[in-house]
């Protein structure tokens, strides 16, 4: 199998791109998707205009929690028989979803090469896109790697359980190993306060810096609230339905804190007249020399 080589900087070609940002975890069921999901309808209440990626492949599930029928989606535009702009669904003014259908499998998970030109494409092809979140499926494969490493920002989520940390770990120890440069935040889901954040958070970065010598920023984390539970049953973005509950002010920090300084972000109802135009540069290439275990 192959490795992933990122290359950033003055050497590539200069362009216009969204920011991408991977959200992972160790295991499945810590609520990643609605993380996704509630964090690109924050951002599109700021007008930013985003494109949600539902890349989990089997079991993806983006377009029943938004309530939304697709009839293209993330296989077509893959297997180039859309183009993005045929592909995606719109959820709202600014937030657009590129779906995965369960059992519409674009490419297998040790298939290194097409995640790699996966990325490489949607950098060239969603540029009318400030933001673009990538919702993963849960655990370690070689795609997913690939995927989250040519990503700017990779949101690994855990929940207070001793599970989720130990396969978060294994996962972080996963990108760590292939590019120790990788952007990776940890951010804590189903949290019952700040306190409990602060103890899975210390545990995590104990147990990483142990073995591994270096530990993730804290992004941040989401509490546990049944107004979370009521909008995934209607089907509905929590900001939609309780927009001042203390669960998506909780989403609202969230959404500011990734990108710090951009004074688009200021209010959730603000006027946003000013894209935000980034010169970040990518290119992606596999070199055959062994993608680490």
């Amino acid at each position: 199998m192959s490795k992933l080589s990122l290359k950033r900087g003055p050497e590539s070609v200069s362009y216009s791109n969204p920011l991408l940002i991977s959200i992972v975890s160790g295991k499945g069921g810590v609520g990643k998707s609605i993380i996704a999901y509630n964090l690109a309808t924050q951002f599109g209440s700021f007008g930013k205009k985003v494109l949600l990626i539902d890349a989990d492949f089997r079991f993806g599930n983006l377009h029943i929690l938004a309530n939304s029928n697709c009839k293209d989606g993330l296989r077509d535009y893959v297997a180039g028989e859309t183009t993005l702009s045929q592909s995606v669904t719109m959820l709202s003014g600014n937030v657009e979803l590129l779906a995965s259908v369960s059992g519409d499998i674009p490419f297998e998970n040790d298939d290194v090469k097409a995640a790699a030109d996966l990325i490489a494409r949607l950098r060239r092809d969603a540029s009318k896109y400030e933001i673009v979140i990538i919702d993963h499926s849960s655990g370690v494969s070689d795609s997913m790697t690939v995927m989250a490493q040519g990503s700017d920002i990779c949101l690994l989520t855990v929940v207070p359980e001793l599970a989720s940390i130990s396969d978060a770990y294994s996962l972080f120890k996963r990108f760590v190993q292939v590019n120790q440069s990788l952007d990776c935040r940890l951010l804590i889901n189903r949290c019952q306060s700040e306190e409990e954040a602060a103890s899975v958070r210390t545990k995590f970065s104990a147990l990483a810096e142990k073995f591994m010598n270096v530990t993730p920023v804290f992004q941040g984390w989401i509490e546990e609230a049944t107004e979370i539970r009521s909008s995934v049953a209607a089907q509905k973005a929590l900001l939609a339905i309780r927009p001042e509950c203390s669960a998506t002010n909780s989403f609202n920090k969230l959404a500011i804190s990734l990108i710090p300084g951009d004074s688009l972000i200021s209010t959730r109802s603000g006027n946003h007249q000013n894209k935000r135009t980034t010169n970040r540069t990518a290119s992606a290439e596999i070199e055959d020399v062994g993608i680490y275990g």
